[in-house]
């Protein structure tokens, strides 16, 4: 359960809250909506597919100013019409967004904006729950950072809660990622045995028991 409103995010097993902790999520300007979905899987060493508005928005500017920034953030060009790498120094990037057909894929590592691990959802608005390259944010008191999706404190405490039964732990999925760096250059996919629903809710007060805690 996140609740947008508090930027936190809570794990409840048996109607029992039995995590809790700080949460990112979209800016005032890209807020993240409202869902009810589901997560059918963790993935370990996300590759990062730009969306097509960030791609616009914030990452066109930099690359028609230099190129180069693709390599810098450890990405490829990739072609939308036949999925070929694309050199970036070909490319006429005066053109307008729409005549350039291309997406910007960032791979695994300590630079990927989604962190070590994610948890897709099914939504078609490309919303879903990640870790993140930049955790000193969580002690913000202001956590409206991202273009849409959720950042986690916790992102390895989640996971570990999702594969419980599996053999996962904390550690070994840390040790599968960020601890692993020489094995942690593809994504790893790994199924749940079952859904687990996710709730993306906007409370600006909740009762806890005979407590009501605001948003402030």
């Amino acid at each position: 359960y996140v609740n947008l409103a508090r930027q936190t995010f809570q794990y409840f097993e048996a109607e029992k809250e039995i995590m809790s902790f700080r949460a990112i999520n979209g800016r005032l300007d890209r807020p993240t909506p409202l869902l009810i979905d589901v997560s059918r899987q963790v993935v370990l060493n996300p590759t990062w597919t730009v969306p097509r508005s960030i791609f616009v928005k914030d990452k066109l500017p930099l690359i028609r100013e230099n190129p180069g920034y693709i390599a810098g953030l450890n990405a490829k060009l990739m072609s939308d019409i036949n999925g070929a790498e694309v050199d970036p120094y070909s490319v006429d990037w005066s053109q307008a967004a729409s005549k350039l057909p291309y997406t910007l894929v960032q791979s695994p590592g300590p630079w990927n904006a989604l962190g070590r691990i994610k948890f897709p959802l099914t939504n078609d608005f490309a919303i879903y729950l990640h870790d993140t390259n930049d955790r000193g944010l969580f002690v913000e008191s202001n956590r409206l950072r991202s273009s849409g999706c959720v950042r986690l404190q916790k992102p390895f405490d989640v996971g570990a809660k999702l594969l419980q039964g599996s053999g996962y732990t904390v550690e070994s999925l840390m040790n599968a990622t960020e601890l692993a760096p020489v094995q942690a250059t593809k994504p790893t996919n790994i199924s749940l045995k079952r859904n687990v629903p996710v709730y993306l809710a906007y409370r600006t007060v909740m009762t806890l028991g005979d407590k009501i805690v605001s948003s402030n």
